[in-house]
């Protein structure tokens, strides 16, 4: 009989490990079926020790062992070692465990088939390749160019290569840009793909004896194939860091892989993050090439102010550019940031602003498709309700809708040039791949047309348009996000290099150097900025923050949150509520640890934090303290 101690694939169980028993040897990196509970869940088997070997510790468990059902088939391991090492170094990170991790990191569809796998896993080499963490700062075309090289010298010495990408329309361009000539050994991974698909994939990669290049999303990482280099493409994508637990930035999961895989890891874009620039200048990490610190555009650039209009969005510099764009034919993308009609609305009469009724959120205006009803909806946790009320401070009617929305832009637009085509995308409109594919397309085809569009529209727009507009982002200057500059920057970045011809920017806020540095392509002194602002402030890249959320009612948590100051001793917790305080009727607080960066990782607060109830969420490195 032998002792099988087992990592739980699994985001729902808090344990590092279980232990069951076998009758019969079973292979360490297997996946078994594991009962916990009344149900049934994988697990990768990572010691198996026979019961004479361990009968001390069996006396000293205060559970009875129960058999493991199921301890895989095959010769070969599921995952290759480099992978399983990379998960205990971001397990530790993240203080979560490492069965979280895998499953966060594993198509769901290949671990429910295991048996259907391939037994057939590289394992990395044992010379001294050297590890390398590099960074590359350029454009789009510079960046595919770049990448065709990098895949032509892998393939010649026998050597794959993953591109990691931050959605799956990111994999589709890269796909088109670099599978020319090499379209049997490309594979696209990501997760919207079907049972059958993934676990085809799967095997083709694992089996296909020509290197191979997989352009993926990050639950394909844990593949079992050896990469001699791992790019991180559209390295700023807010994407790379999962909004769930265990909170993982996949970035961090992509140069661990590669340090243990003794390959190359790349962190590439139009411009990097203010924490990989630092580590830049500070010698960890470095370049492929100089670094681009000018983005070049042959548009015409106009910054407009709009403070002389009271709530349009039309100055009359973008009214001529509707005409111009009608009269000679172009294309038009006209960015507006906020969903809705009037993202904020205030009672005129005492300056209450309407809130959702389950959470603290304002809620915005939206009009129905019909144009004959007008709703209330919180964008934070869906309430829908009708805009016939009151003021709820002093029963007031008058309500009035402020900022600017995607519906207001289209009903101005549709009223001033009603002989103009409108195409619209956003969550409302076109909330599937396909529904927002057929717009573009259809808009791409139509000369002298408007595309509307919020931020969902950038993930399809990837051909040049004419003429380029910002209708207006300045909502998004208000946002308490310490990244939000960053953001902010990176969108005009984007809208710059869509425009061929005419490129405009509407803002309240001219005097916002921001401004200055992202119409003149000023990498480099935005940078600057970033940098300095941050350190001021004690942001990262200056320090690691670990923030702990709470929900629940206001009297529980406040208790909580008190337990956690005390569990946490002698580490400083400061507790605060949260930008959107209720959420479907539920009270959140958050607690911030900011800790020098050598401070992180700890055993003791690593010890602490793993302690902690699951009623606790604890998010390493967050991407906002909101």
């Amino acid at each position: 009989m032998y002792l099988i101690r087992v990592i739980p694939i699994s985001r729902g169980i808090d344990k590092d490990s279980l232990t069951y028993f076998s009758l019969r040897d079973c292979p360490v990196g297997h996946i078994a079926s594991i009962q916990i509970r009344s149900r049934m869940a994988p697990a990768i088997v990572y010691s198996s020790e026979k019961v004479e070997m361990e009968k001390s510790s069996i006396k000293q468990l205060p559970y009875e062992l129960k058999k493991i059902s199921d301890a895989g088939s095959g010769s070969q391991p599921f995952f290759n070692q480099a992978f399983m090492k990379a998960v205990e170094n971001i397990a530790t990170h993240h203080a979560s465990s490492a069965g979280a991790v895998i499953e966060a990191l594993t198509p769901s569809n290949v671990l429910s088939e295991h048996v259907s796998i391939i037994s057939k896993v590289a394992e990395i080499p044992v010379d001294n390749h050297p590890t390398e963490n590099l960074m590359f700062q350029a454009d789009d075309e510079t960046r595919l160019a770049h990448y065709k090289s990098i895949i032509r010298e892998e393939f010649a010495k026998k050597n794959s290569v993953f591109i990691l990408v931050p959605t799956v329309h990111e994999a589709n361009f890269i796909k088109e840009g670099l599978e020319k000539g090499i379209e049997s050994y490309t594979y696209v991974a990501h997760g919207g793909l079907s049972k059958k698909a993934s676990v085809h994939l799967w095997n083709e990669v694992i089996s296909n004896s020509h290197p191979v290049l997989v352009i993926g999303t990050a639950i394909f990482l844990s593949i079992p194939r050896r990469w001699n280099t791992i790019i991180v493409e559209r390295e700023s994508s807010r994407h790379y860091k999962m909004s769930q637990r265990p909170f993982l930035d996949v970035r961090r999961v992509a140069e661990k892989l590669a340090l243990h895989s003794k390959a190359t890891c790349i962190f590439a874009d139009v411009m990097l993050r203010a924490e990989t620039l630092c580590r830049y200048e500070d010698g960890e990490i470095h370049e492929v090439s100089k670094p681009q610190w000018r983005s070049m555009s042959n548009s015409k650039i106009n910054l407009v102010d709009l403070r002389s209009l009271k709530f349009s969005i039309l100055s009359n510099e973008l009214r001529q550019l509707i005409s111009d764009n009608k009269s000679n034919g172009r294309r038009l993308f006209i960015y507006v940031s906020r969903r809705g009609n009037s993202p904020q609305i205030i009672c005129r009469d005492c300056g209450n602003t309407v809130m959702c009724n389950r959470c603290s959120a304002p809620v915005v205006l939206h009009t129905s498709a019909a144009k004959s009803d007008r709703y209330f909806l919180c964008h934070s946790c869906g309430e829908r309700r009708t805009a016939d009320e009151s003021c709820t401070h002093c029963e007031s009617w008058h309500l009035q809708g402020y900022g600017v929305g995607i519906e207001s832009a289209q009903e101005l637009l549709s009223k001033e040039f009603p002989n103009i085509k409108i195409f619209r995308i956003d969550s409302d409109t076109t909330p599937t791949d396909k529904k927002a594919t057929a717009v573009i397309d259809e808009f791409y085809t139509n000369p002298g047309s408007i595309l509307l569009g919020t931020d969902r529209a950038l993930y399809y727009l990837k051909e040049p348009i004419e003429n380029v507009a910002i209708a207006s982002l300045d909502s998004l200057f208000s946002l308490p996000d310490f990244r939000i500059q960053e953001k902010i920057f990176h969108t005009i970045l984007q809208l710059r290099s869509l425009s061929s011809h005419t490129f405009i920017a509407q803002t309240r806020y001219t005097d916002n150097p921001l401004w200055n540095y992202a119409l003149k392509g000023n990498l480099i002194d935005f940078y600057r900025s970033e940098k300095d602002s941050r350190k001021q402030f004690h942001y990262p890249p200056y320090k690691t923050l670990i923030k702990i959320t709470y929900t629940g009612t206001p009297a529980l948590v406040r208790k909580e949150m008190s337990n956690l100051k005390s569990i946490l001793e002698p580490y400083v917790v400061n507790i605060f509520p949260a930008f959107i305080e209720n959420k479907k009727g539920k009270f959140v607080m958050h607690g911030l640890l900011r800790l020098d960066k050598r401070d992180w990782p700890n055993l003791d607060l690593h010890d602490k934090l793993r302690s902690l109830p699951p009623s606790f969420a604890v998010n390493v490195d967050p991407e906002n303290l909101l």
